[in-house]
C-alpha cells in the first residue's frame, strides 16, 4: 500500500480504475483496468488533506511499486 499526496488546485476522480486528473492547465484521463490495483481516497488525520491510496493485489515477484506505475501514467 502506498499513498500519493494531492496538490492544491488538482481534482482527481476515480471510477472503475479510470482516473481523471484535472489541474489548472489541462485534464488527463488514464485507464488502469489492466493492472491489479485498487484506488481509494483517504483523509490524513494530522493535516486534514486527502490522499490517494494505491494498493496492489495478487502481485507477482518483484513488481514495480504501485506509485511508480501510476506516476508513469499520470504526472501531477
Amino acid at each position: 500500500m502506498e499513498t500519493m499526496d494531492i496538490s492544491d488546485g488538482v481534482k482527481i476522480k476515480v471510477h472503475l480504475k479510470i482516473i481523471e486528473v484535472e489541474g489548472p492547465h489541462s485534464k488527463l484521463v488514464r485507464n488502469f483496468k489492466h493492472l491489479n490495483l485498487d484506488f481509494q481516497f483517504i483523509k490524513d488525520e494530522a493535516t486534514g488533506q486527502y490522499k490517494l491510496k494505491i494498493e496492489a493485489w495478487f502481485s507477482r515477484a518483484r513488481p514495480a511499486p504501485p506509485s511508480r506505475l501510476l506516476s508513469l501514467g499520470i504526472v501531477l
